[in-house]
């Protein structure tokens, strides 16, 4: 039976590989590797502390803040808000008041599931903005779109690669509870949402709904397609002999 360590060592290792790697293929492929393990060890976890007596209520709910502070912070609260979703987090954002571009977002959730969407995030976000960078040089757009159709499309790549790896996300815990349980690992989860859900209405009330920011429909698939990219990660191994499934 692998160990929380052991999981946080593999994922932590794979997260690694793909902010290192230069192919964009190879590091969708690490990190689907790292997100497979993240939602399984996520489930597998919730699911022994339900079978214990009282161990469920012992894990703390927590906040992660993360700060933007770029003239794409608005890109990336939506960016954030996707992907904590495919999670089945929960997220809110404000506007800080040191400068315009200032977003402090903040990711609601038990302890555990918090500490593993912060190391996924961080991740993503380094490859989001590599992969935007790299449509950006070889679309041929740059020669073409200038000033804000440029940044809106820049900006748009962004938020979609979010919604992709949210749809991702979504889709292997469709998968794992089905492998892990079914109907009566779904229900734990339901009740562990719950308690972040009266978490969130004690704690921090009744939220506006942001505006979105504009759609561009130059960016939009071909971010959702880099965050939402094919199953490549089923033959990729972590470096060692073993491979990501195991």
């Amino acid at each position: 039976m692998t160990t929380s360590t052991e999981y946080h060592e593999k994922i932590a290792k794979l997260l690694a590989k793909a902010e290192g790697s230069d192919n964009p293929h190879e590091a969708e492929a690490f990190t689907k590797a790292a997100e497979k393990l993240m939602i399984k060890w996520g489930i597998d976890e919730a699911v022994v502390r339900a079978q214990m007596t009282g161990e469920q209520s012992t894990e703390e709910i927590t906040t992660l803040r993360i700060e933007y502070t770029d003239t794409y912070s608005d890109a990336y609260v939506s960016f954030t808000s996707a992907i904590v979703e495919g999670l089945d987090l929960r997220c809110y954002y404000q506007r800080g008041h040191q400068h315009d571009d200032q977003r402090l977002v903040y990711v609601i959730g038990h302890e555990s599931d918090v500490e593993r969407a912060g190391m996924l995030l961080a991740s993503l976000r380094l490859q989001a903005a590599s992969a935007m960078k790299t449509w950006w040089r070889t679309s041929g757009y740059s020669a073409t779109l200038k000033g804000w159709a440029g940044f809106k499309a820049r900006r748009q790549f962004v938020i979609s690669f979010g919604i992709g790896v949210g749809e991702r996300l979504a889709g292997l815990r469709v998968e794992t509870i089905a492998e892990t349980g079914g109907k009566s690992t779904e229900l734990v989860l339901v009740d562990r949402a719950a308690r972040v859900d009266a978490w969130m209405e004690e704690n921090v009330g009744k939220l506006e709904t942001a505006r979105g920011v504009k759609v561009s429909l130059i960016g939009h698939l071909e971010g959702r397609e880099a965050g939402q990219r094919a199953d490549i990660g089923n033959n990729v191994t972590d470096g060692d002999t073993e491979s990501i499934d195991s």
